[in-house]
């Protein structure tokens, strides 16, 4: 079972993309990111079970950091190119350059839960290769 980790600072948003994907058959584990401080979330990437098979990550978070260093942050801690999906409202050349740097799948704002399941679906179909 493929196993998604979606973080965001809005519980509403993270309600609703856990139940669509799982609904799919996707395992997913939500992480409110609401803290200034990367503490809570440390510790949420120590209690997984198992390295996620993706990363679907908000840009904009509040405090310090923004969604490519937490993937940045995911991919070091796990020693691995996890692919990521990184959805935002800001259309800047900095995100859109931040995000391919990274080589991390971005969608805008707002996201349709139907494009966040394709797009998944095309990532795994592309790890298949």
């Amino acid at each position: 079972m493929t196993r998604i980790v979606a973080i965001d600072d809005e519980p509403a948003i993270l309600q609703a993309m856990g139940d669509y994907l799982e609904h799919f058959g996707f395992d997913v584990s939500t992480h409110a990111y609401v803290g200034s401080n990367a503490d809570g979330f440390t510790k949420f990437c120590q209690e997984l079970p198992e390295q996620p098979d993706i990363i679907i990550v908000d840009y904009r978070l509040p405090g310090d950091q923004n969604g490519t260093q937490i993937v940045d942050d995911m991919r070091t801690a796990y020693d691995k190119k996890i692919p990521a999906i990184l959805f935002t409202g800001d259309i800047s050349k900095k995100t859109i350059g931040d995000a391919e740097a990274r080589d991390l799948h971005l969608l805008y704002k707002p996201v349709r839960m139907e494009v966040l399941r394709q797009t998944v679906e095309e990532i795994l179909g592309g790890e298949a290769d």
